[in-house]
């Protein structure tokens, strides 16, 4: 299969992606964070589930986005240096350390 005619674009949409799965997981724990008691318990019910919905949502945005990042960095680096980068568990595990 032949590379990618620009295999550094490709590896920094890899980068820009992973960062947009970061800032939607970091979105999700902020709403966690911030979440009121309203007191009411059926309003409550409906704020809870609410916010459990859109948390959801930003982890599945968080997930998609990694994996993608993944595969471009992966075709990216392919085409500069005829390697992928390490396994996946390495960039999930990087991708771990750059949110503490």
């Amino acid at each position: 299969m032949p590379g990618h005619p620009e295999p550094q674009r490709l590896t920094e949409l890899a980068t820009e992606v992973g960062g947009l799965g970061r800032l939607a997981r970091a979105a999700g724990d902020e709403l966690l964070d911030s979440l009121v008691m309203v007191g009411d318990h059926g309003t409550q019910r409906v704020v809870d589930d609410a916010v459990d919905a859109l948390v959801s949502a930003l982890r599945g945005v968080d997930a998609e986005c990694a994996e993608l990042a993944y595969v471009l960095g992966s075709t990216g680096t392919r085409g500069e240096a005829g390697r992928a980068p390490s396994s996946a568990a390495g960039r999930a595990e990087d991708h771990a350390r750059e949110a503490r």
